[in-house]
């Protein structure tokens, strides 16, 4: 098993407490996490994360969803998205689905 060594470093709102900004680096010193954002900002009031960048050895980089994910501070919803291997952006991919549409109809219940 491979064990990743990382420096943490927080910086938290002096008013509030609230962790406003989080970077993970590896060994060598660059932004780098495999099963995490790398970069993350929070709103100091809320404690909403509203930015996370996934970083890779320095560059954006996630398999499995968008690598850079802004957020609104108050409700938490999602207002940019952007997909990238290798600090290369690429389109998100399309979502899979069976081909077929669902069916519209509806079954009558049965009197009787």
């Amino acid at each position: 098993m491979y064990d990743e060594v990382y420096t943490v470093r927080i910086r938290r709102d002096a008013k509030t407490g609230v962790a406003i900004y989080e970077t993970w680096n590896n060994t060598e010193g660059l932004h780098h996490r495999v099963d995490g954002p790398a970069d993350i900002e929070r709103d100091p009031v809320t404690a909403v994360i509203t930015k996370e960048v996934w970083i890779r050895n320095g560059n954006a980089d996630r398999e499995d969803g968008p690598a850079i994910i802004r957020r609104n501070a108050k409700t938490g919803a999602v207002t940019y998205s952007a997909w990238y291997r290798s600090s290369e952006k690429i389109a998100p991919p399309k979502r899979a689905h069976s081909g077929s549409k669902p069916s519209r109809k509806r079954s009558r219940p049965t009197l009787g």
